[in-house]
């Protein structure tokens, strides 16, 4: 037992030592990403809020106010939130541009007052983007997302090996491995940090890098729907119900209410206006951010007539899909709301700390061992 706990650590301490800057970078991006959604709630609070006043204007409304301020622009999709005191964010494509995320802006409009609002900070989304793409791909493209992957299954078997070095021989030895004795060494201090801050965020580091792998690499992507669909996706599968339709407009307000018949628990609105890739309208309507709800959205499509077309839920979805939604909303925090975002911004912080730590124990127990081996040479001569 004591030669394998030997070579487990020696598993560890290297590949500590060959990852630590990856992860690190990893984790602390990680962290940021994770409040995204809170910071910019709190430095776009005049955008994103509005005050109440009588009822909101239709959809309609707002597209032709919209329409004849920005002639050229052209709508994308329009997102109506589950809250009054939320403002309406027009997704549009300027003229020029040939759509697609990259050529997309977004407005947002006071509902009560067709008020235009404006747009979110750019300094700040282009801080988020810096340190998405920083996340994902650290700055150079294919090469980076290869990297980042290779190191988040290196951080992965870290997990492992640490639980298992990390474990007690006996019981009374568990307090030692849960507490941090500040008042030790600063070596001490160190190796408690290390051992008992990796131990606590070991379960959330576990999920965040077996939901990673997702997009680091196509073929874990594909082994996802291999083990729970026992195939790889098609387009057979996940197929929209048909709805046998009345000819009859429907306005927007008409196609929200439609929906509510099919899907009547609460959530926001998002409308999709018609695209080169889909020639229909697609309503969305979220499902919240309860437990296992995030990312759980409900469509009904509608042709350019207006006119119902197909409806499609989450639940409707082969299991493989449905793992994959699950697999993002576990991965960014977004369970269990703005209590799970900090929960996961504060654990990928923590493990921020793991590769400096981890690297200092090493650091320590070497210079320790070079002092020693001088002192033998300084008795011997």
């Amino acid at each position: 037992m004591k030669l394998i706990k030997e070579l487990l650590h020696q598993i560890h301490l290297w590949l500590g030592l060959i990852s630590g800057i990856v992860i690190l970078i990893v984790c602390l991006t990680g962290g940021i990403l994770a409040l995204e959604k809170d910071i910019n709630g709190i430095f776009n609070s005049e955008v994103l809020t509005v005050t109440p006043q009588g009822d909101a204007h239709t959809v309609e409304d707002i597209k032709k106010s919209f329409e004849t301020s920005h002639p050229k622009h052209n709508i994308s999709s329009i997102s109506i939130p589950n809250d009054l005191e939320k403002a309406y964010k027009i997704s549009y494509v300027p003229e020029g541009h040939k759509g697609g995320r990259r050529g997309r802006l977004s407005e947002y409009v006071n509902p009560y007052t067709l008020e235009s609002l404006g747009s979110e900070n750019s300094s700040l989304k282009g801080f988020f983007m810096f340190n998405f793409k920083l996340h994902r791909w650290l700055l150079a493209g294919d090469i980076g997302k290869m990297i980042v992957g290779v190191s988040t299954i290196i951080f992965l078997v870290l997990c492992f090996t640490g639980l298992i070095l990390w474990w007690p021989s006996k019981m009374k030895q568990l307090k030692q491995g849960l507490t941090v004795k500040w008042g030790a060494s600063k070596k001490r201090v160190n190796y408690d940090m290390h051992n008992t801050w990796g131990f606590y965020v070991l379960i959330p580091s576990i999920i965040m890098c077996i939901t990673g792998l997702c997009w680091s690499f196509s073929w874990y992507n594909d082994g996802v729907y291999l083990l729970f669909d026992g195939k790889l996706p098609s387009k057979e599968d996940n197929q929209p119900h048909k709805i046998d339709s009345e000819n009859q407009y429907l306005s927007f307000q008409d196609k929200m209410d439609f929906v509510d018949t099919i899907y009547p628990e609460e959530g926001g609105y998002s409308i999709s206006f018609p695209n080169k890739k889909q020639a229909v309208y697609t309503v969305s309507k979220a499902a919240g951010e309860t437990f296992f709800s995030y990312g759980q959205s409900r469509k009904v499509t509608f042709n350019t007539d207006h006119q119902p077309n197909s409806h499609i839920a989450f639940e409707d979805y082969t299991l493989g899909r449905q793992m994959r939604i699950h697999a993002k909303s576990l991965h960014i925090g977004y369970y269990f709301g703005t209590f799970g975002r900090w929960i996961y911004c504060i654990c990928s912080l923590i493990a921020t700390t793991l590769p400096v730590t981890g690297f200092l124990v090493w650091w320590f127990k070497r210079n320790k061992k070079g002092k020693g081996k001088k002192k033998n040479k300084m008795q011997l001569a």
